[in-house]
């Protein structure tokens, strides 16, 4: 039953998380903004927030101090309005007509999750898998980009390294 509705539909449903780490999540500086302003995909809308910031800031100036007051951006929206235009502009996903949403769910112990929930233009197998993982090589690589870091798990290399700073401070 769902490969038949799969098939009529023309679109295999991509329903994953990225974890990002809670503690790399705050507030842009007008000088990120200026900075991310120069991503093609998503310059349009950063100017529209750093206009917003700027006519609060001038309207409220006697009492205006960050980073609470007024409409202040967090990296993880200007993430998620990134992904959302990255989506939009890749030909192998529907746009419209099947379901389309970047979304945070709730935080876990593990990270907040951006969830995809997208559908690819295809329903082959493999080529589903390949744009499934295009999707998400290119977002584990870009969040760096937005002051964020992708949430796992300790290593043996985080461990080591752990190790060796409490043996310089012992």
């Amino acid at each position: 039953r769902n490969w038949r509705g799969m098939v009529e539909s023309g679109g295999r449903r991509i329903k994953r998380s990225l974890l990002i780490d809670q503690l790399s999540i705050g507030f842009c500086s007008l000088d990120t903004l200026h900075r991310l302003e120069r991503i093609d995909l998503i310059s349009e809308w950063v100017a529209g927030k750093i206009a917003r910031l700027e006519t609060y800031a001038a309207e409220h100036s006697s009492h205006y101090d960050l980073p609470l007051d007024g409409p202040q951006v967090p990296n993880i929206e200007v993430f998620r309005a990134y992904t959302t235009a990255y989506l939009q502009a890749r030909p192998d996903i529907h746009t419209d007509g099947l379901p389309f949403l970047v979304r945070v769910l709730d935080p876990t112990p593990q990270g907040l999750p951006v969830e995809l929930y997208i559908f690819t233009k295809t329903t082959d197998w493999v080529a589903y898998e390949a744009i499934q993982a295009e999707i998400f090589e290119h977002l584990l690589a870009a969040a760096n980009v937005f002051d964020l870091r992708v949430f796992q798990q300790p290593s043996g290399l985080d461990l080591q390294g752990l190790q060796g700073s409490l043996r310089g401070t012992a």
